[in-house]
């Protein structure tokens, strides 16, 4: 009982000191908040049982890391990022280590009320908003993001449109599409161990919306799709019919907010989206090396995207091997029924930098410890 609470703290610290979670940024500085979050994962570690360190996986993994590692140091020397690009390696590996354990030994029963709660504030953030714009104080985190305190989430993507304004939600994120990266890990843990289309699946889902992310949109259709086709059901059809509806509502509210997200899906088709048009210079880059830019160059931040695609531009096709080989050896704990949503979930995270720096695996973690542990410390 002692050592689950002690868990629960531990993930909730870990969850806070992420880089991509700017609550605290407000009150320490980066280092500190740095330190605490790696102190609180080696804390984690050496409290989940089952976690096997010599095996198939770890060898690959950090074979594929020395042979990046030697091809940088050939093509570029030792450099300022060399320290860092191991960190990220290294964090990336312990947090995997973290999750893969306790997907195997945990209990799920359902989403934490915590989560579901920080969900539901920030569409109501996003509702309110929409009636009165007010941010309540700006501040800028860490990573040099402008973060506004609307009314009881964060935003960093505030639109002032003819006849209306808006802002896409962040809850305690540093932009909305981490939030929506977050939303669309609890509702494929959710799926993936309930296998219910009910209330509370949609309801998180549908509240999820106020990220407006890209990615998330497709993803939650997508989702929808899935759970409609694989179980034929009367009920789920007039679920998705009012949900279709609903969005469409959305979009006959106002002519400008309509024409703000028909514009955002045009984007992908025209290839003027940030993540089309950063993937399409990323490859530019890797036809030129595939071994990546030197630091100054990183430096300069020449792709205005993130994903996967850039992160091989930047720091070359090794960098991602690691990542992308430890992501799809999760399919060996995947059932095959479930095997297409873990790659609906994969185009997510894809478009992710931080994913593949280890740091979103830290909140996914937190996602797992507070829906497994929880329900079981009721009981007793």
């Amino acid at each position: 009982m002692l050592k689950k609470i002690l868990l629960l703290i531990l993930s909730l610290m870990l969850f806070l000191t992420t880089q991509e979670v700017v609550l605290l940024d407000i009150f320490f500085s980066k280092e500190v908040k740095y330190l605490v979050n790696f102190l609180c994962l080696l804390a984690i570690l050496f409290s989940v049982r089952y976690i096997i360190f010599i095996g198939i996986l770890d060898l690959v993994f950090w074979l594929l890391v020395i042979v990046y590692i030697y091809i940088r140091f050939s093509y570029f020397g030792i450099s300022k990022n060399s320290a860092v690009d191991l960190y990220h390696f290294l964090k990336f590996y312990l947090a995997f280590k973290v999750v893969v354990a306790l997907i195997r030994q945990g209990n799920y029963e359902n989403v934490s009320g915590a989560i579901k709660w920080s969900i539901l504030l920030a569409f109501v953030s996003f509702v309110l908003f929409l009636i009165k714009p007010e941010n309540l104080f700006v501040f800028e985190d860490h990573s040099g993001h402008t973060v506004y305190a609307t009314y009881f989430s964060f935003s960093s993507s505030i639109y002032n449109l003819p006849g209306i304004s808006f802002a896409r939600m962040n809850s305690v994120f540093d932009e909305p599409g981490t939030f929506g990266l977050f939303i669309s890990m609890v509702l494929f843990l959710d799926y993936y161990n309930r296998k219910k289309f009910d209330f509370t699946f949609l309801s998180i889902g549908v509240l999820g919306l106020s990220s407006m992310s890209l990615a998330y949109i497709i993803y939650f259709i997508g989702i929808i799709i899935i759970a409609s086709v694989s179980k034929v059901r009367l009920r789920n059809f007039f679920i998705v019919a009012i949900l279709f509806a609903l969005f469409a509502f959305l979009l006959s509210f106002d002519s400008s907010f309509s024409e703000y997200i028909v514009g955002r899906f045009d984007s992908i088709l025209n290839d003027s989206h940030n993540r089309s048009s950063g993937n399409e210079l990323a490859l530019e880059f890797l036809a030129q090396s595939w071994v990546g830019l030197s630091d100054t160059m990183f430096d300069k931040r020449l792709i205005p995207s993130s994903g996967i695609m850039v992160l091989a531009a930047y720091k070359g096709v090794l960098f991602v091997l690691p990542f992308v080989f430890s992501v799809l050896w999760l399919l060996v704990y995947f059932p095959k029924n479930k095997t297409i949503f873990f790659f609906l979930f994969l185009i997510v995270i894809a478009t992710r930098n931080n994913f593949f720096t280890g740091f979103m695996l830290h909140i996914l973690l937190f996602i797992i410890i507070w829906s497994y542990y929880i329900p079981n410390l009721r009981k007793k």
